[in-house]
């Protein structure tokens, strides 16, 4: 079981993550054409670096929509400079003037910063301070509606990474190495339960430092947070995991795992392994026997609908 968890987390580590051998369609199913671009030029690099790689690109991909839709530095220095220190001077007209070329930019700036115009200020450099607020929400929005905002990053992150992960993770047979492994170490540990006489054991489980305050128990402690965390904020570094399930995904759902279907099958495996322990301690107990067993039937089926 250590085994196998330690190879399940040394694939945020291990095996890299490379666009260069993916086409860019394939790319661009997860992002877009432009990004695609850029993204095929990154060198190789496991999940835990390629996130930052992915990180570089889409920030260089979002300047480049700021360039093409946006406001560009050398405009809003142009625009603050025509006003001639003057608030006044900042009206509809004015925009329409400096921006007319491009009639998204024109309106978004109108709409942006129409409670500034006609309006008294004390200070001009606290109407500059509060344009150029408006010009970086606008460059925001331009990000957001022509390119990759920063709430979809995440998911596109994801997206990509799974396109680029090793195809031998995709095979199913380090699937079922890891999680074989880790039900085996299970199962193994359970063989004194079998060996016991029918009734109910709790002989010094509360001992046990795995079950205490002790080193093992805040290690399991540690982990499991952690991976919670990352399933839940950051699963682009779970993409050579997630590939894992590829098979079995395709299989049961049609379609190429994620993250909720690694949860679900690492739970429902934890659930199976866990009954088994339960059957083994409570054998000649009618009741915590049927119970087991039907928590066990609608985890799984759930699972499978899920």
């Amino acid at each position: 079981f250590i085994l196998a968890s330690a190879g399940f987390i040394s694939l945020t580590f291990l095996g890299n993550i490379n666009f260069k051998d993916r086409s860019l369609k394939e790319l661009s199913e997860a992002s877009d054409d432009g990004l695609a671009k850029i993204i095929s030029k990154t060198p190789k690099a496991p999940a835990f670096a390629m996130v930052g790689e992915l990180t570089k690109a889409m920030d260089e991909y979002g300047q480049k929509i700021v360039n093409e839709k946006g406001i560009s530095n050398s405009e809003r220095v142009g625009l603050i400079s025509a006003l001639q220190g003057d608030a006044s001077n900042f009206t509809s007209g004015f925009i329409a003037k400096n921006l007319g070329k491009d009639r998204w930019r024109t309106e978004k700036l109108n709409e942006f910063t129409d409670w500034m115009m006609e309006r008294e200020w004390a200070e001009f450099s606290e109407f500059e301070s509060q344009l150029e607020k408006k010009i970086a929400d606008l460059n925001n929005a331009a990000v957001g509606e022509f390119g990759i905002s920063k709430e979809r990053q995440g998911q596109v992150k994801l997206d990509l990474m799974l396109v680029g992960t090793p195809d031998y993770l995709r095979t199913g047979l380090w699937a079922l190495i890891i999680f074989g492994m880790a039900a085996l170490g299970g199962f193994l540990h359970f063989i004194p339960l079998g060996r016991k006489q029918a009734g109910i054991h709790n002989n010094h489980i509360y001992h046990k430092k795995s079950q205490t305050r002790m080193g093992p128990a805040i290690v399991v402690f540690v982990l499991l947070i952690a991976f919670y965390v990352v399933l839940y904020h950051f699963p682009e570094y779970l993409a050579n995991q997630i590939v894992l399930l590829d098979p079995l995904s395709s299989t049961m759902a049609g379609g190429m795992a994620d993250q909720w279907f690694l949860y679900g099958f690492m739970y429902t495996l934890s659930m199976f392994v866990m009954g088994v322990r339960m059957w083994l301690k409570y054998k000649g107990n009618k009741y915590q026997q049927v119970r087991t067993a039907s928590v066990l039937f609608f985890t799984a089926s759930f699972s499978i609908i899920g």
